[in-house]
C-alpha cells in the first residue's frame, strides 16, 4: 500500500511539473508576441486597417 500511494504521488507530481513547464512556455510565447506589437495583451492579433 505504501509503494502505491508513493507511485501515485509521483506520477502526480510529474504530470503536475509538466503542465506548469507547457503553461510557461504558452506564457512566453503570448509576452514576445505582445512586445513584438502583433498582438494585444490577450492574445488577439492587432489588425493594420
Amino acid at each position: 500500500m505504501d509503494f502505491m500511494t508513493t507511485l501515485m504521488a509521483v506520477v502526480f507530481i510529474t504530470s503536475m511539473s509538466f503542465c506548469i513547464y507547457v503553461s510557461t512556455l504558452i506564457i512566453e510565447e503570448r509576452k514576445k508576441a505582445f512586445r513584438d506589437g502583433t498582438h494585444d495583451y490577450y492574445g488577439n492579433k492587432i489588425d493594420d486597417e
